[in-house]
């Protein structure tokens, strides 16, 4: 592992311990992942951001909150882009033969017109 991964690794290990992907990625190992199980993520900060939103606001009720529908490939080609990390010969796409369903798609539109709010 080179020096500049070594420092990520170890600047990161805390923050990504559980999150085995993104911290195996970083130590520049291989990973797969697939790219037809599509889900809505959420960002911890962005949903910190909007929690602090929310304790003022007055609009009330149930809303779904997530990005646009993403594989888990893809999402994590985006966190890895956002931390700098090099994905191109570690990150492999495979199918997937057994998680169902292949999509959860969650409709964030009342949340963005409430609240003028898009998650990441």
């Amino acid at each position: 592992m080179g020096y500049r991964l070594r420092v990520l690794a170890q600047k990161y290990k805390s923050i990504f311990e559980n999150d085995t992907i993104i911290y195996t990625l970083i130590k520049a190992e291989k990973v797969n992942a697939y790219n037809n199980v599509k889900r809505c993520y959420v960002k911890v900060d962005e949903l910190i951001h909007f929690f602090t939103r929310l304790v003022t606001d007055t609009n009330f009720g149930l809303y779904h909150t997530g990005s646009d529908l993403l594989s888990y490939y893809d999402r994590i080609k985006i966190l890895c882009n956002d931390l700098n990390i090099e994905t191109k010969e570690n990150l492999m796409p495979i199918k997937n033969e057994m998680i169902k369903p292949l999509e959860q798609n969650l409709d964030t539109n009342k949340l963005k017109l409430k609240f003028n709010f898009h998650f990441s």
